[in-house]
């Protein structure tokens, strides 16, 4: 299984409130219909903290933010910018590639593990852990 690191609150954002897209500039080797995990890494970005509290109506500090693997993603393509600036979604940001999240699985406590720079293998015991959240069918 494949993972990515956000800053935190974002990872929270798509784990625990609406956001349904993560925007990037690359294109990720993911297949539609593939899950992924959603990584928290250490950075707190307290602009984004600011705007995700204001879209969720949300309290958010840094003490709150759990680190590590904190839900599941099912991949459901992308979405380019010229698209996206279509589109009313209210996550969907300035970046070249706006990768739809189907459907997102929360963990009830995150796994912890460090993170990565771009699209990076989960360790397999991890993995093996992780998989058995995936909806039957679905893997």
């Amino acid at each position: 299984m494949k993972a990515v690191t956000l800053h935190r609150p974002w990872a929270q954002a798509i784990a625990d409130w609406s956001k349904r897209v993560e925007n990037r500039n690359w294109k990720p080797r993911l297949q539609q219909g593939e899950w992924f995990a959603i990584h928290a890494g250490k950075r707190f970005d307290s602009v984004g903290a600011n705007w995700i509290a204001n879209i969720e109506g949300a309290q958010i500090s840094e003490p709150s933010c759990a680190t590590g693997i904190v839900a599941i993603a099912q991949y459901g393509g992308i979405l380019t910018w010229e698209q996206a600036s279509l589109s009313d979604n209210k996550w969907l940001g300035d970046a070249d590639y706006c990768w739809m999240l189907s459907q997102v699985i929360t963990l009830d406590e995150a796994i912890s593990c460090p993170g990565k720079q771009g699209l990076w293998s989960v360790p397999s015991e991890i993995a093996g852990r992780l998989s058995l959240l995936i909806p039957e069918g679905e893997a």
